[in-house]
């Protein structure tokens, strides 16, 4: 057998997996990253991180930690 038909059978398996989870095709190039970024949810992962590692939320408001973020 030919290495085409084994690349072949992944990528059918790779297809009727995302049919199964309802992913639609597209670019190949385009990759999700995960949720639209919103404000709320952004300051609500920042709580948590500070909860979390038990630093105070004043921590994250240095302006060399917001100039990090925004490189992001």
């Amino acid at each position: 057998m030919s290495s085409g038909h084994g690349t072949k059978n992944l990528q059918d398996g790779v297809n009727a997996c995302n049919e199964h989870l309802g992913v639609v095709s597209g670019d190949a190039t385009q990759h999700s990253t995960g949720a639209p970024y919103s404000p709320a949810d952004h300051c609500t992962m920042i709580a948590m991180h500070c909860a979390k590692n038990h630093c105070p939320f004043n921590s994250v408001l240095d302006e060399d930690y917001q100039a990090e973020v925004e490189m992001l």
